[in-house]
């Protein structure tokens, strides 16, 4: 389908404007405990944009995808795709050392927003811009299926964290659901609330909630 590009206006001070995708993704991944190690490990990545889930299951094929995705969609320092993530320092603590994320030409450092060393709010590759939808929402995921009335429930029982899995162990259907449900809930959430709330001129998306009360004292202390 034929990719189309919304506007953005840019911070105050700032010339011109940028735009994004349309087409809204989410990415998530699932992990496996190995007790004996104390250490966890990805052993599958699902990534929506629409109605459309792609699942992979190394970093190889993340990093492929996300290649195959920025040229598709034509970005450019102007044009970005958000990508939202439930909790995204949980993912970016496993993907981060395994991308080269996009240098900010001001500052020369990595294109990574957080407010702590544990706290990441958005990180960028190749003008795909990913941010935590649980900063904004304070909800869990099953919550935000609920309060939002999203038309796709989180699954539950299906995966057992406490289980040896590795990449090459198959999936059942039932756990490609539970992943499929994951990242279709931030689609879902993203087309209801976002785009009706901040997607309009002088509007722009926050990061987290206390940015949603900030942005709105400002425009009603403009109107004073």
């Amino acid at each position: 389908n034929q990719i189309e590009f919304h506007p953005l206006h840019r911070k105050q001070g700032e010339r011109g404007k940028y735009t994004f995708a349309q087409e809204i993704a989410a990415f998530d991944i699932e992990t496996s405990r190995v007790p004996d190690l104390e250490q966890s490990f990805m052993y599958v990545w699902q990534f929506a944009i629409d109605d459309c889930t792609i699942i992979g299951r190394n970093y190889e094929q993340l990093k492929q995808f996300l290649d195959k995705l920025a040229n598709c969609l034509h970005i450019t320092k102007d044009r970005q795709c958000i990508c939202w993530i439930h909790n995204a320092s949980y993912e970016f603590s496993f993907i981060k050392n395994w991308l080269e994320w996009d240098i900010n030409p001001k500052t020369g450092k990595p294109k990574i927003f957080a407010i702590s060393n544990t706290k990441v709010l958005s990180f960028e590759y190749k003008g795909i811009k990913f941010c935590d939808s649980l900063a904004i929402t304070n909800r869990k995921l099953e919550d935000v299926a609920k309060d939002y009335h999203i038309s796709i429930n989180k699954l539950s029982g299906e995966l057992n964290y406490n289980l040896n899995v590795s990449r090459e162990t198959p999936l059942k259907l039932c756990q490609l659901a539970y992943c499929i449900n994951d990242v279709q809930i931030l689609q879902k959430w993203f087309h209801k609330y976002i785009v009706s709330e901040f997607l309009r001129k002088g509007y722009k998306i926050p990061l987290t909630s206390t940015g949603i009360v900030r942005n709105d004292m400002k425009r009603r202390f403009k109107k004073l």
